[in-house]
């Protein structure tokens, strides 16, 4: 088994290396992978997608923690544990499970009982609480979950949301790609774009849509930023 972590913690500072160092601590023989630290900050929607999106290449028995918590310290969300058939998520029940919670066919979910860590910092549940439940779960401690009923947060909506811009300015959707065939063209900003499968196929400086890797209809442009060409943003939602 392995722990993967996904989080909007950025790769600068303290936060990821506490966690690991929890982590190793905790569970010294359990393996770590950073799947993602720079889910865009705060947007537990976008986390929501991406998460979903990425399942689908995670080994079948796996722990991922998951922390986009901007209500870190507030009572009116619940730290959480779910189990999805050999998989364990853990982190805060603030929406990033629910795109995963709804298109399961088994799953259990947990509260953790925070009673069993003393020292908690109320600006740290990464370190002090999520951590901790893995190491738990993965030493067959199962002592601080109690089992809820999951109560979803996000709401749904028709239009597509922009979930992620890479470094190259290229613009992961939240819509399946597996929606649309290849013929299918997208109007956005004022522009229609065609289908490509790859940068290669397209010339320099040109703008198309494509199958990105994790199953999601992403915006590029070869050789260039389509966030810039089309001047799109995190959270930015589209009639396509």
């Amino acid at each position: 088994m392995q722990a993967l972590l996904f989080t909007d913690f950025g790769y600068q500072g303290p936060y990821v290396g506490q966690i690991k160092s929890c982590l190793k601590q905790l569970a010294p023989e359990l393996p770590i992978i950073d799947l993602m630290h720079d889910v865009p900050g705060f947007n537990t929607n976008s986390a929501s997608y991406l998460l979903h999106a990425l399942s689908h290449y995670m080994p079948e028995d796996v722990f991922v923690l998951a922390i986009v918590d901007p209500g870190v310290g507030n009572s009116n969300r619940r730290p959480v544990a779910i189990k999805i058939k050999q998989r364990w998520f853990i982190g805060p029940e603030n929406g990033i499970f629910d795109r995963l919670w709804q298109k399961a066919d088994d799953s259990q979910v947990y509260e953790i009982d925070q009673s069993h860590f003393p020292n908690v910092s109320m600006s740290f549940h990464g370190r002090d609480i999520f951590a901790p439940t893995l190491a738990k779960i993965f030493n067959n401690d199962f002592s601080c979950l109690m089992p809820i009923t999951y109560q979803p947060r996000l709401t749904q909506t028709s239009q597509s949301q922009v979930v992620y811009i890479d470094a190259f300015g290229n613009v992961m959707l939240s819509t399946d790609a597996f929606n649309f065939v290849e013929t299918s063209q997208l109007k956005i900003s004022n522009q229609i774009i065609s289908f490509a499968a790859t940068f290669s196929l397209v010339e320099p400086g040109s703008v198309f849509w494509y199958k990105n890797s994790i199953g999601l209809v992403e915006l590029a442009v070869n050789q260039g930023s389509a966030a810039q060409m089309l001047g799109l943003s995190v959270g930015d939602e589209l009639s396509i």
